[in-house]
């Protein structure tokens, strides 16, 4: 695809850096206001980014923008549907225990990366949740309703994914409640 359209550019690491890195790296090399994110084993909607780019624009107070994704197991069969809530005010009222937006789903303004310093490329997971808990009261999110992604379900999480959730979870919450320090 690269090389039949000049907008791609394939960015490729010398070794493994880690997913924040690499999220980091990908987000300073792009050129435009919108970010939008997706994994390899995952299938947008062919009107995906058509739409959220449209909601963003009809919206500008919004900055970080999900939707709803359709799960599929590894044989690619439907395990239904998952939502976020849709309003910034109901995610945020439970943003310690469910993370607000589908990682894979997002686009986002690029002044949330700009104004955050990006992923914290010390974590080796959850790194979208930290960045969300970090983000939350200083950008507006929203999740449309419409499935607009296939979503490789991950499996069962692993302990060392539990503790990494756990201490992002503890540290904004800390950091909430101590926002000198922050």
């Amino acid at each position: 695809f690269a090389a039949r359209d000049p907008r791609i550019t394939v960015l490729t690491n010398a070794q493994n850096q880690g997913l924040a890195a690499s999220l980091n790296r990908a987000w300073q090399s792009a050129r435009g206001p919108l970010l939008a994110r997706m994994d390899d084993d995952d299938l947008s909607h062919p009107e995906r980014f058509a739409r959220q780019v449209e909601y963003l624009r009809d919206h500008p107070e919004v900055d970080v923008l999900g939707t709803a994704a359709e799960y599929v197991d590894q044989s690619g069969r439907s395990m239904g549907i998952v939502r976020r809530p849709e309003s910034h005010a109901d995610l945020a009222r439970e943003i310690f225990q469910n993370v607000p937006v589908i990682h894979p789903t997002v686009m986002m303004r690029r002044e949330v990366l700009d104004q955050l310093g990006g992923y914290d490329i010390r974590l080796r997971r959850a790194q979208d949740l930290d960045l969300w808990l970090r983000a939350y009261r200083h950008f507006t999110f929203h999740n449309l309703t419409e499935p607009l992604l296939r979503y490789a379900a991950p499996g069962r999480p692993s302990w060392p994914s539990i503790r990494w959730g756990a201490y992002v979870r503890l540290r904004a919450g800390w950091l909430d409640a101590h926002p000198i320090i922050g």
